[in-house]
């Protein structure tokens, strides 16, 4: 066994200060950005909350500035079937590598500049697309209109997608020592404490809470046929009575909160760590798109389907 004398342990001492300082200037700071201790420092699960809630705003404002249209579609292009709320640690690497790599600049407090360059970099991953969709139909004759005028329907199709990391990489012309450095922030190991740092948390088998408490009946599971004779069904069915509250199975964003033709009034929500679940056929909606919800929270209140069906979680 080696025994250190005090000069020994003054240099070990200077050593593990150097390595402290150095990852703390590097693009691995941005682990530490809520420990800082800086009272200015703008807390990143703060930012990624504002953030998503101009995101949810924009998708909103789209449906609002076309009340023309009778159908809504959302389609999220993402390849893991994710949503945008669950790519912020991308989001973090990202900042962290083209900050501190071409500015010099720390990423451990985190200033009115570095959010700024933080929601510039989310901007960038994530696009929102729309299209009108025009449909001709003709209606039934009736024995008061036998000869019925053809009419154009309008359908609004939204389609959110995403850069890939390395796609988002290339844009900010990362130099291959870089994309070293940010696929080691978003490893195993690290990935799950930036993370922790946007307000998002795993959740684990058993963890959801039951959306209606006291209404335990399920009467068609997801992929059986459902009452109408549709194999494949997308959803739970839970019967309860109409205006029952309904509660998020997780804490989480809401992405999308409103009327949709297949679903009726419905609410999405995602834990920001890949989980995403959908409530629809409410009376209404408890929440609004962007908003941060806990769970156990009321989101909405039971609804009718088609039919009297009850609604599908």
């Amino acid at each position: 066994m080696a025994l250190l004398g005090a000069g020994g342990v003054v240099l070990l001492l200077a050593m593990v200060i150097g390595a402290a300082a150095a990852v703390i200037g590097s693009p691995m700071g941005i682990l530490f950005a809520d420990e800082s201790g800086d009272p200015n420092s703008i807390p990143i699960a703060e930012i990624v909350a504002d953030t998503n809630a101009d995101f949810g705003a924009a998708i909103n404002d789209i449906v609002s500035a076309h009340p023309e249209c009778s159908e809504t579609t959302i389609t999220y292009d993402y390849e893991d079937g994710h949503t945008w709320a669950s790519y912020w640690p991308e989001v973090l690497a990202i900042f962290a590598v083209h900050t501190n790599l071409n500015s010099d600049s720390d990423v451990v407090v985190i200033n009115a500049a570095q959010m700024q360059r933080i929601q510039d970099t989310f901007w960038a991953m994530h696009e929102i697309t729309y299209e009108v969709e025009e449909v001709d139909t003709t209606p039934e004759p009736t024995e008061d209109d036998p000869d019925p005028e053809q009419q154009t329907d309008y359908i609004l199709h939204i389609t959110v997608s995403s850069k890939t990391v390395d796609e988002l990489a290339e844009l900010y012309n990362f130099t291959q020592d870089q994309k070293d450095i940010l696929h080691q922030l978003l490893s195993e190991e690290m990935r799950p404490s930036l993370l922790a740092l946007c307000g998002g948390i795993a959740v684990a088998d058993g963890e959801l809470c039951w959306p209606l408490p006291g209404h335990t009946y399920i009467s068609c599971h997801f992929g059986e046929v459902d009452a109408f004779g549709n194999a494949g069904h997308r959803g739970t069915d839970i019967p309860a009575p109409e205006g029952t509250p309904i509660l998020a199975a997780h804490s989480g964003t809401v992405l999308v909160s409103g009327w949709n033709d297949s679903y009726g009034n419905q609410v999405l929500l995602d834990n920001g760590a890949g989980l995403s679940t959908r409530y629809a056929h409410m009376t209404q909606t408890a929440v609004t798109a962007g908003e941060a919800v806990t769970a156990g929270q009321v989101i909405g209140y039971v609804g009718r389907r088609q039919h009297g069906q009850p609604p599908a979680f």
